[in-house]
């Protein structure tokens, strides 16, 4: 989760002065943030993930005036609703960084305090929500610099005088020499194009990199735009609503851009949109597990931010315009709940006649893990997602694509199918720690997948493998027989063939008259393909195939 330090006097003053930083902490730990650290200068806040509107003071000052009953007032609107510039955006960007939203802000007064905030919320947002402005990022410029309409386009290696510097220089430069542009360089493709924003001086903006020196602000900036750009639409037009109810507690007046995309309807932000959603008292009571009772209900999502109101026997609740991270009513639910307060919500005995126990599956896995681990292995956990070769060329094993579950439309190469096996993860496992002290003994339980009549199955595999200068077909079989005695089981064997074992050194494990898995010492080729120098042994059983589990 983001830690945020801010102004304690400043968070003071926005939430309405005279409060305590003990009462300071003590509202933030109930609202579900934790204080690291407070005193008089700064205070230290981790927040939630999922609140992306609170990174800054005057987020995190709203949300402590609703709980606090000190803002009683819902919605923002506008200055007005005429768009003030006009972005046109050039079809080069349709397959790259396609989308650009904003809003102009006039009468803005900011004191160092509050433009130290608005930069440093920015940049939190940016890095965090906005995957290190990957996926999004926000630019702030000087309104009355700028001159003509604005272009949004994806532009060849230009020049512009970027932000704190003293020339110009070619946008490869920059991403080489300016401080920005080495940190956010693998932000963008240089090989397709410099997103850039223009108007009819030059370049404002090397998107998502740095600003022009010549729309820079300062707190006697009183007229800003903001520009907005990313991967998807719904992300910029909600963060250019988010923003303007930021300038509104701010006592800016923000008002409107107009995006014109190439061949397509003009688009006008912010939209300053929100949701609305219909609940029964008894849903949310149900689900929080409390009586709260209407008047109540009122009241808490009042606390939260919500304008709340009684509608045909349901409670009624207006989403704010600023709030990202509601999807569905679960979050509505879960706001009312922290404004209850969880340390007032007592837990339910569930009524039964039985004792607890635990469930024949979970107590196999118990005992099998107790077993190994005596045996000196270590439990493992990787990844179900894995591709072609390591889940099969790596291991010296034919490709079985037809019974493999792929992934669609798989962005890389290392995340192409879900393992059929658990023993490649092991063994790659054994290949990253290959130079840590020997033997080394590890051991996974959990799912493999395949295809059986064109549906995906899910089975439990347990598998292990031991890397030793001494590890041999003997000492496999040994591990393999003492777990079978574990689960009070009698071990069977056959001769087997597979080409991740050494022909002659392997055997297939027999359950009640199937195979079930595999066991013996790795195959040179195995170890040569995962780069590895010791002797292996290893053993896989599928769980499911027989029926244990």
């Amino acid at each position: 989760m983001p830690n945020i330090t801010l102004e304690t006097k400043y968070l003071n003053d926005l939430v309405g002065g005279n409060i305590s930083i003990d009462k300071l902490s003590e509202q933030l730990y109930k609202l579900g943030f934790e204080v690291e650290h407070a005193d008089a200068n700064e205070i230290k806040i981790e927040v939630t993930a999922n609140r992306p509107d609170l990174l800054g003071a005057v987020g995190m000052a709203r949300a402590l005036r609703y709980f606090m009953h000190r803002q009683t007032s819902f919605i923002h609107k506008l200055k007005s609703n005429e768009p003030e510039l006009r972005i046109e955006v050039d079809k080069s960007t349709k397959t790259y960084r396609p989308f650009i939203s904003g809003l102009v802000v006039h009468d803005i007064k900011l004191s160092d305090s509050a433009l130290s905030d608005l930069f440093n919320f920015m940049d939190k947002f940016c890095d965090t929500f906005g995957r290190q402005r990957r996926k999004l990022a926000i630019g702030v410029h000087n309104l009355d610099a700028i001159k003509g309409g604005l272009k949004y386009s994806i532009a060849k290696d230009e020049q512009m005088l970027a932000l704190h510097e003293n020339e110009s220089m070619k946008y490869s430069d920059l991403m080489e020499k300016n401080e920005k542009g080495v940190k956010y360089s693998d932000s963008i493709d240089a090989s397709k194009g410099y997103p850039v924003l223009k108007d009819s001086i030059g370049t404002l903006a090397l998107i998502p990199i740095i600003n022009s020196e010549r729309t820079k602000i300062t707190s006697a900036t009183r007229n800003l735009f903001i520009d907005i750009t990313g991967t998807s639409e719904y992300l910029v037009s909600k963060t250019a609503d988010m923003l303007a109810s930021i300038f509104i507690e701010l006592d800016g007046k923000p008002s409107g851009v107009e995006v014109n995309y190439s061949g397509a309807e003009p688009k006008f932000y912010p939209q300053m949109s929100h949701q609305e959603f219909m609940l029964r008292l008894s849903e949310i009571e149900d689900e929080i597990g409390v009586e709260i009772g209407f008047n109540n209900v009122l009241s808490l999502a009042n606390k939260m931010g919500y304008e709340a109101s009684f509608i045909n026997k349901k409670i009624h609740f207006r989403v704010p315009e600023y709030r990202l991270d509601v999807i569905n009513e679960q979050d509505i639910i879960e706001d009312i709940a922290i404004a209850y307060g969880y340390d007032y919500i007592n837990p339910k005995p569930l009524p039964s006649n039985a004792a607890g126990m635990l469930e024949e599956k979970d107590a196999l896995f118990e005992r099998i893990s107790y077993a190994l681990v005596g045996m000196g292995f270590s439990e493992s956990m990787n990844s179900y997602l894995t591709n072609n070769s390591t889940n099969f060329d790596k291991m010296n094993r034919k490709r079985n694509i037809s019974g493999t579950v792929a992934v669609k439309d798989a962005k890389s190469s290392n995340i192409e199918i879900l393992r059929t096996s658990l023993l490649p993860s092991l063994m790659n496992s054994l290949s990253l720690s290959k130079h840590e002290k020997m033997p080394q003994r590890i051991f996974e339980l959990d799912m493999a997948f395949s295809v059986k009549d064109k549906t995906p199955v899910e089975s439990y595999h347990i598998a292990a493998v031991s890397i030793d200068s001494e590890s041999n077909f003997n000492y496999s079989k040994s591990v393999v027989s003492a777990l079978f005695s574990a689960i009070g089981l009698e071990l069977n064997v056959a001769e087997h063939e597979d080409g991740s074992f050494i022909p002659g050194r392997c055997a297939a494990i027999i359950i009640n008259g199937k195979t079930a898995g595999i066991f013996g010492e790795v195959h040179p080729k195995v170890l040569r393909n995962f780069s590895i120098e010791e002797p292996v042994v290893a053993f896989e059983i599928d769980l499911n195939s027989v029926k244990l589990i």
